[in-house]
């Protein structure tokens, strides 16, 4: 069904004073708009939302602080993104491959 693919942003908003004020809008995931039609479905451009931002504890062994922000491509590929500087910057953005299951009928690898 391609009535849900529209062409969207994840974007994201920071405050440094514990929400008192807040900066400018931001756009999280950088897709160069070149590729935004090529990357979608059905004809429309890449669909990029879904978010489920989750901060790691301050004494995480491993990343600690480090904030997670899995999200959706086209609505059903996983990918995720993260910061270890309180969302100044984001990197490895990348696929979780073989997190989704598609219906019957439906390529994963081809989508």
């Amino acid at each position: 069904n391609c009535s849900d693919y529209a062409s969207t942003e994840l974007v994201y908003k920071r405050s440094a004073d514990k929400g008192r004020t807040w900066g400018a809008l931001q756009v999280l995931v950088q897709v160069p708009a070149e590729d935004r039609q090529r990357l979608g479905l059905c004809g429309n451009p890449l669909v990029v939302g879904n978010v489920a931002p989750v901060q790691l504890r301050a004494h995480s062994r491993h990343h600690p602080g480090r904030i997670l922000a899995p999200y959706t491509r086209n609505n059903f590929k996983a990918w995720l993104i993260h910061s270890d500087d309180n969302g100044v910057t984001w990197e490895g953005d990348h696929e979780l491959e073989g997190m989704t299951v598609t219906a019957p009928g439906v390529d994963y690898a081809e989508a």
